[in-house]
């Protein structure tokens, strides 16, 4: 019989595939030109988002007990996102993971100048929308995950 952490680990590796298998799905889909094809994948990957929102809603509602400081309801919504800081211009790609209308959750290889306070312009490319947000953020938090992989929460001005 499984224990509450066990689902919890079971169900964060199984949101962590599904993040990884959409945005590669996503990738291969910009480099097809057959209109067939693409709209296969689409599908696909449609699929995919909605087990990956399933799986994550699972696993939201078994942290549920844990204390959290929400001002608004996220969306599990994955996208692109395209950063610059303010103050230098620097720039850098990330994923969205969630959003809400307060702010979003992203997924990054560094966190290099990714740091609480500093303030970024942020385009974000919802798969599922079609269009790019265009919002300014500040970092609230910043966090290993695992190897190369750091996560940071923005809220947005």
């Amino acid at each position: 019989m499984f224990i509450k952490d066990e689902y919890q680990q079971s169900l964060h590796l199984a949101v962590h595939r599904q993040i990884k298998s959409i945005f590669e799905l996503h990738q291969l889909m910009m480099n097809i030109s057959d209109e067939s094809l693409f709209e296969q994948l689409k599908e696909i990957c449609q699929g995919q988002a909605k087990v990956y929102s399933t799986y994550k809603t699972m696993l939201d509602a078994l942290k549920l007990t844990q204390s959290e400081n929400r001002l608004a309801n996220r969306e599990n919504a994955l996208g692109w996102v395209h950063v610059q800081e303010n103050l230098t211009g620097s720039t850098g790609d990330a994923k969205c993971l969630d959003i809400s209308p307060l702010g979003m959750r992203m997924q990054l290889e560094s966190t290099e100048d990714i740091n609480a306070g500093r303030k970024f312009n942020v385009w974000i490319d919802l798969l599922d929308r079609g269009q790019t947000l265009r919002r300014v953020g500040v970092v609230k938090w910043a966090r290993k995950i695992a190897e190369a992989e750091y996560q940071c929460g923005i809220q947005f001005c």
